[in-house]
């Protein structure tokens, strides 16, 4: 069925917008969005799942972060009331900002059961004991006195609260003193992220199903079952494990990172410790390997902290790589740059990167002494001779092409690697042979 075909808009202001999506079934569910929802069309909160069930629904949408203005909100029941006047069972639902307004007008809609994720209870300070109760930037003048009161709740209230977020403990403490027999179901280490563990048809119906039974050991084992592979709740576990045991915490992070590589894109931070713990425990081979596998989630320059640290922690050699998987290599003896698995003689060395910024430099390190390179008349690399005019070895540009690796321009072209070693510079666009990453090789040091 097209679903928006199904749905029509059945109230809408300067504040708010409200949908309505028919359904078959003996109840109709109540919607609310966050802050970071806005108005598109005929889209509302779990609207996708409600119209997959075929759920009778009553989506409202706020326009801006105004915590549902009471008298738009009102205004709207009056235009829409006879749509959801039939219904015996009225579940209000909604996750921070949209929790505030399921509850707040739980009373005003004859709501049954409320599922509200980790809710709000008022913005105004000035009624929050002294605490800051957040989200200033969107406080209004129209707010003053905006907290839950007991009139206004209705209907059985159940609270999916992180209780170790001290912030949405505060404002479900106080819904409690307005409701006192309001259900607070706990949901650990997932801090303001609770709405996004329960998204989904089926997690919408057994929520739906076990409230309406009001069985809360079912809503409590069905929370920790949701919570217990969701990733925020991981990522928050092996933040705090690095904090207070960083071993611990590093073992976890390199264990969780070859199978779910996203705590690790969203925290590039941990790299350097990861690193460092992984030479200590598993050896330089394993860390050079950790560092391969994910080098790719890193910028150039970040690329190039993590390789000097690994020099340091394991006298690696720090290589300039292709895409073939070759290094970089320069040979003194007929004074030209190539690509190659390894050095292979006494003449050769590898080629490093110096970046400042945006620019960089070619060089070799032979003994103490490093030498800058620089694109010669033949559109190779080589170090310029005596009289040539070099006023700035950062000659080339790092240009990122993603997936961790760079391009280096110098003037018009681009540095290439040609599938026979060749190294030139005369490409007019960066494609996968232009392509290079900072890589790490377990060899002695060059000869």
């Amino acid at each position: 069925m097209d679903w928006q075909g199904a749905t029509r808009i059945v109230y809408d202001d300067e504040e708010i917008r409200v949908i309505w999506h028919p359904g078959q079934n003996d109840f109709v569910l109540i919607t609310f969005g966050d802050m970071r929802a806005t108005v598109q069309g005929h889209r509302y909160f779990a609207d996708k799942p409600a119209q997959k069930a075929n759920i009778a629904a009553l989506g409202f949408v706020a326009k801006s972060p105004n915590w549902y203005p009471a008298k738009n909100v009102r205004r709207a029941f009056q235009a829409i009331s006879s749509l959801i006047a039939d219904y015996p069972t009225k579940i209000a639902y909604g996750g921070s900002m949209g929790s505030y307004a399921a509850v707040k007008f739980s009373g005003l809609f004859g709501a049954s059961h409320v599922i509200a994720f980790c809710p709000q209870w008022s913005l105004d300070p000035a009624e929050c004991d002294g605490i800051n109760p957040g989200w200033q930037d969107h406080l209004r003048p129209d707010m003053t006195g905006m907290g839950i009161r007991a009139a206004e709740i209705g209907g059985q209230i159940f609270l999916w609260i992180d209780q170790r977020d001290q912030l949405d403990m505060f404002h479900g403490g106080k819904i409690l003193e307005a409701s006192p027999d309001a259900r607070v179901i706990n949901v650990p280490w997932i801090g303001h992220n609770v709405t996004s563990v329960f998204a989904g048809t089926e997690k919408l119906l057994t929520l739906i199903s076990a409230c309406r039974a009001h069985d809360v050991q079912a809503l409590q084992a069905f929370t920790l079952r949701m919570r217990r592979n969701y990733p925020v709740r991981r990522d928050r576990l092996v933040a705090t494990a690095i904090k207070r045991f960083p071993r611990i915490g590093y073992a976890k992070l390199i264990q969780h990172a070859y199978k779910d590589r996203g705590f690790l894109s969203q925290n590039p931070r941990y790299l350097p410790g990861a690193l460092t713990y992984s030479v200590r425990a598993y050896g330089e081979s394993d860390a050079m390997r950790f560092y391969l596998a994910f080098r790719d989630l890193c910028d150039p320059i970040q690329q190039m902290v993590l390789c000097a640290q690994l020099f340091r922690l394991t006298r690696c050699n720090i290589l300039l790589e292709t895409a073939f998987g070759t290094a970089l290599i320069y040979d003194l003896t007929d004074h030209r740059c190539s690509h190659e698995k390894s050095c292979n003689s006494e003449t050769e060395y590898y080629i490093g990167l110096e970046i400042f910024g945006r620019f960089a430099a070619l060089y070799v390190f032979i003994g103490e002494v490093r030498l800058y390179l620089a694109r010669d008349h033949r559109q190779g690399i080589s170090i310029p001779p005596l009289a040539a005019e070099m006023r700035d070895p950062f000659g080339f540009v790092v240009e990122p092409t993603g997936n961790g690796t760079f391009a280096l321009k110098n003037a018009d072209a681009y540095l290439s690697a040609e599938p026979g070693g060749k190294i030139i510079c005369d490409r007019k666009a960066a494609s996968n042979w232009e392509r290079f990453s900072f890589g790490a090789q377990a060899l002695p040091a060059a000869l």
